[in-house]
């Protein structure tokens, strides 16, 4: 999830300095060895809700010596990963991805961060998500990472057990009675205490298993702050290209799109608290996920094509539409598992992580969604699992 430069790093400006002077000296070497720290430009840049980020340059009167990059981007993780677990898998994609040129190079790996390619562009707008060719070209990406074979588990596993670890987090931090502290929260974090997370979660689960979606290599957090638009032009097009793989996994084909299409409701661009604003009569239509399910199963067979020797076969028109409904019928489901997922993990760094964010407003926010889409499903969808009793039913 990623935010405008509205964060505030809890680093002295002194102490960044020095660390990130030192890390590029280590990794980069060439002309980074013959400056001192208060030679070397340091801005802090567009901030995430899980990351610091920094821009790092050598001054204007100090060139390469041997090819290595002038300016990178230093990006330091704001919360402590568990075991170091998460942080060596994103290293490994990161480095695959990279290395495939479907993200930035990467510089340098270290204990609580890295060193990747500055690249000379800007993040997608919340508005730019509507655009016809901007929705074609995000669609064209996630067909490649969905095409890609990364030696993970393939198991879809990972949101599940990122749900089971939040919500454990969730439970304590709500029992947690110095929460009073967050007076200006007090209905926020009463309303959430009311919700069973774990029931909710094996709510999902049982309906996920009723609504088959293809497993594939997913982004799992493809929303406008991930998508860099290059400042140049090639061939008439702007180029775009996906970051942060944080969360990036073996999941659910449907998680992944319909997580796309719940960003076109969110707006991080606001400069006030809570630095978000909800759009919940802007959700796609039906010809808007038409047009992008269409430039994404298009790219998936040309991509198909060319990697595989024999000849592959191609959907005639009835099959192609049973795709496309197949398709947006996995969107309407899991969009479920986006806005829980997000909520869950939204609480938990209410607690623990040192950006500015509201992080309160934003789980009541999802789950509030979660519980509108629910209520919608269980209402017109036969599969839909009946709700266990006790569950709580709606929070307006």
């Amino acid at each position: 999830m990623v935010i405008q430069a509205n964060s505030h790093c809890f680093y002295g400006v002194e102490e960044m300095r020095n660390q990130a002077h030192g890390l590029c000296r280590d990794y980069l070497h060439g002309a980074w060895q013959l400056i001192s720290p208060d030679d070397m430009v340091i801005k802090p840049i567009s901030g995430g809700m899980s990351n610091f980020l920094f821009l790092c340059e050598l001054p204007d009167d100090q060139q390469p010596l041997a090819g290595e990059p002038c300016q990178v981007l230093l990006r330091m993780y704001g919360q402590v990963q568990d075991g170091g677990h998460e942080s060596i898998t994103e290293s490994v994609i990161f480095t695959l991805l990279a290395e495939r040129r479907l993200g930035p190079k990467l510089y340098g790996i270290f204990p609580g961060g890295r060193l990747e390619e500055f690249i000379q562009a800007s993040s997608l707008r919340y508005s730019d998500l509507r655009s016809p060719e901007v929705s074609r070209q995000i669609a064209r990406q996630l067909a490649t990472v969905h095409s890609l074979d990364v030696p993970i588990c393939k198991e879809p596993r990972f949101i599940w057990q990122m749900m089971k670890k939040w919500i454990r987090m969730t439970k304590e931090c709500l029992d947690d009675r110095t929460m009073a502290e967050h007076a200006d929260k007090v209905d926020v974090i009463k309303s959430l205490r009311l919700v069973s997370f774990e029931q909710e979660m094996e709510w999902l689960k049982r309906y996920f298993d009723r609504v088959p979606s293809p497993v594939v290599f997913c982004h799992n957090d493809l929303q406008e702050g991930n998508v860099l638009r290059h400042s140049d032009v090639k061939g008439g097009r702007q180029r775009l290209t996906l970051i942060d793989f944080e969360y990036c996994s073996y999941n659910y084909r449907g998680f992944d799109l319909a997580n796309h299409f719940c960003e076109w409701l969110y707006d991080y661009s606001s400069p006030q608290p809570p630095f978000f604003t909800e759009h919940p009569d802007r959700w796609p239509s039906r010809d808007e996920q038409l047009r992008f399910i269409r430039a994404y199963l298009e790219h998936r067979f040309k991509t198909a094509a060319v990697d595989d020797d024999d000849e592959h076969p191609v959907m005639d028109k009835e099959q192609l539409q049973r795709e496309e409904e197949s398709m947006l019928d996995e969107i309407n489901v899991y969009s479920l598992g986006s806005h829980l997922f997000w909520a869950v993990w939204s609480i938990t760094n209410a607690a623990t992580s040192s950006i500015n964010f509201g992080y309160w407003d934003y789980s009541l926010c999802r789950l509030k969604a979660y519980q509108r889409q629910k209520q919608h499903l269980m209402e017109s969808d036969p599969r839909c699992p009946k709700m266990a009793q006790g569950v709580k039913r709606n929070l307006d």
